[in-house]
This record gives structure tokens, sequence and C-alpha cells, in this order.
């Protein structure tokens, strides 16, 4: 079968392959500066997620779903023919990458997770989040794009950027070239609140896993933290004077410890 995500990459396909998987809202460019890093020695994939990046809008009437995430997925490592990769994933591409893990962890080498929910746990809370995202794709639709992005990036998931206001300007540059009607598909239907909850699921994770988290995240240190006690193979490594986006903020440090967790894995 076909990829059906546009994807990008770099090094040599004999090499031990990693899958970079980007957040809500980005795109394999983000990811780009640090698969640089990487590429001499490993193999690089970096998808767009669907109805993300420049020129990808969702033509498709098929519901978003995170099992089509995970059909999606599978076709594409499929499709490149090759053997088992290592999942590095961020928020939301860190949720598709910890849903296909905890439905195929045989077909992986690894997994890396950063800043990433296995889920709500309770019904209420996944109601009300969904609630609170579809309200996040009518504001996409009614006010645009420009002023989502302002809103977005001005809640204190994202208070960290202030210290980098060069890259918070630019990452929200960069957004502005998404597809409004796309990106209001995928904040209701990929909403967490439409995710199946996945922490029953972590203590039968077979595989190697590394957990990043920033420092001055408080939210995502506490549900890292938890995630992390309950999966029998797992590194936990909390970044200091990094947010929510820790490859964005402090890429050097990222890579550092992602080169370590890969250094310890037999491919």
């Amino acid at each position: 079968m076909p990829a059906r995500w546009p994807f990008q990459v770099l090094g040599d396909p004999n090499r031990p392959p990693l899958i970079f998987l980007h957040g809500f809202l980005g795109s394999r460019h983000d990811w780009l500066p640090v698969a640089r890093a990487f590429d001499s020695d490993h193999f690089c994939i970096l998808p767009d997620l669907p109805g993300h990046g420049r020129d990808n809008p969702i033509r498709s009437t098929r519901p978003l779903t995170f099992k089509s995430l995970i059909e999606d997925l599978a076709s594409l490592i499929s499709s490149l023919q090759i053997p088992r990769p290592v999942l590095i994933g961020y928020s939301l591409g860190g949720r598709a990458a910890l849903n296909y893990a905890c439905e195929y962890p045989e077909r992986l080498q690894g997994l890396v997770l950063e800043s990433t929910s296995p889920g709500l746990p309770s019904e209420t809370a996944r109601d009300e989040r969904a609630r609170l995202d579809d309200a996040r794709a009518l504001s996409i639709l009614n006010d645009g794009l420009p002023a989502f992005l302002q809103a977005w990036y001005s809640a204190g998931l994202w208070s960290s950027l202030a210290n980098y206001p060069d890259k918070r300007a630019g990452l929200i540059q960069e957004r502005l070239s998404g597809h409004p009607e796309s990106l209001a598909r995928v904040v209701a239907e990929l909403s967490p609140g439409r995710m199946p909850s996945l922490w029953k699921h972590l203590p039968h994770l077979q595989l190697p896993t590394f957990l990043l988290t920033g420092a001055l995240d408080q939210k995502y240190n506490e549900i890292t933290r938890n995630a992390c006690a309950r999966i029998p193979d797992c590194r936990l490594t909390v970044i200091e004077n990094a947010g929510h986006n820790i490859h964005l903020e402090r890429p050097e440090a990222f890579i550092a410890e992602l080169k370590r967790f890969l250094s310890e894995i037999a491919f």
C-alpha cells in the first residue's frame, strides 16, 4: 500500500531508521535541525501528518482517528521497506507514536516521546477536552488562522517561549502557511478528548522507551513522570530551561540526550 503522508528522507537507507513525527500545527521541517544531527548514522524519515505542512490539505472525507493514524504510519513504514524503526514523536506526533507502539510494539526498535500524554483517564475529562477542541476548531474557521495562532501561543503551556522571542515569532510565521480547514479538522478530530486512554497499556509496552519533558513545563512534568513509572523499560530526562517544545528551545540538549539513548539500542 502506498504511503498516505508526504515525507522527506535524510541519510542512507541502509542505516538504522528513525521516524520523526511533529506536533499539532507543525510540519516535517520542524524536525530538520535535529534530523541533520543523525543523518550520517541513521536513515531519517520526516513525514507531514494529515492536514499539516505546505500544500497538504485534507482532501478526503475519511474520518481522522488515532486508528487511521496507526494505519497510515504502518503503510508508510511498509512502503519504505525498512526494518524496525525508532519512532520519535512530539506532542500530537508523540500521541500517534504511542498509539502505534501500543498496537505494534514488536515492529519497533525503540520509542522516544517528547512532551506526550498517554491520554485523559476519565470519560468526563475526555468529554470536556473534546468540547474545548471543537470550540478551537470553530475559532480557526471563524476568526482565522493568524488570530488563532496568536491566542494558541499565548497560552500558559507556551510561556517558556517568552525566553526565545525570535523562535516564537518564527514559529508563528511558519504556521501561517497552514490550511485552516484542515487544521480545524485536526484539532477537533484528533483531540486528546477523542483519543483512547493508553495508561492501562503502558505496563505492557515491551520496548526501550525514552521520555523527555521540559523543566518549565509543569503540566507535562507530572504526566511524563507518571507515565515512565508504568513502562517497564523506560528512561526519563528533564531538560532544564525548556518548556513544552524542547527540540525548538534547547536543540543541542535534545540531540545530546537522543544520541545517548540511541547509542544504547542494539540495532
